[in-house]
């Protein structure tokens, strides 16, 4: 057995529960036989509800924070739509800015879409010119709510074979 155990709070935003919330749940796993074991938090967020409470929560409990951004403003606001049909991108951005001001590192997921594959440029650039280095890039898929992928046609795999070799070809990464 390990010495440590990693639990990955994800799926819907795990944000939208109070703080509360995982005040609760941390405390009852750390009350578990298990908490002998180094205990290893991460969430991975659209980033929208960050605030100052969020992130004093992070930094006291260590948290590793995970933030879903697909890129730049015209990439992202395409997909990536609060219930109101508004994009999110600028609220999201507030929350890399709190994040930040909080002296809290965090990775990046951005799900490749259609959308992205016509602005590699744009996309990586985005990513460098905000000092965002840690990228997991999901190729869109068809999956769970996701019952259709804007790649699944228009010669999709080339397209996004194409996105990576010009994004990565003439950058000193």
């Amino acid at each position: 057995m390990g010495e440590s155990l990693s639990i990955v709070w994800h799926a819907g935003e795990p944000l939208a529960v109070p703080i509360s919330f995982y005040q609760e749940a941390f405390q009852a796993i750390d009350e578990l036989s298990l908490s002998r074991k180094r205990i290893c938090h991460s969430i991975q967020t659209n980033g929208t509800l960050i605030n100052d409470g969020w992130c004093e929560f992070i930094k006291n409990h260590d948290i590793r924070i995970g933030l879903s951004i697909d890129g730049p403003e015209l990439v992202h606001d395409a997909h990536r739509k609060d219930r109101r049909g508004q994009g999110t991108h600028a609220r999201v951005m507030e929350g890399v800015r709190c994040l930040r001001k909080h002296g809290i590192d965090f990775h990046v997921i951005a799900v490749v879409t259609e959308r992205s594959l016509d602005y590699p440029d744009e996309v990586f650039n985005f990513f460098l010119e905000n000092g965002m280095h840690q990228i997991g890039f999901n190729i869109e898929e068809i999956e769970g709510t996701n019952a259709s992928s804007t790649l699944s046609q228009n010669s999709g795999e080339q397209r996004v074979r194409k996105f990576f070799e010009e994004s990565f070809s003439y950058r000193n990464i």
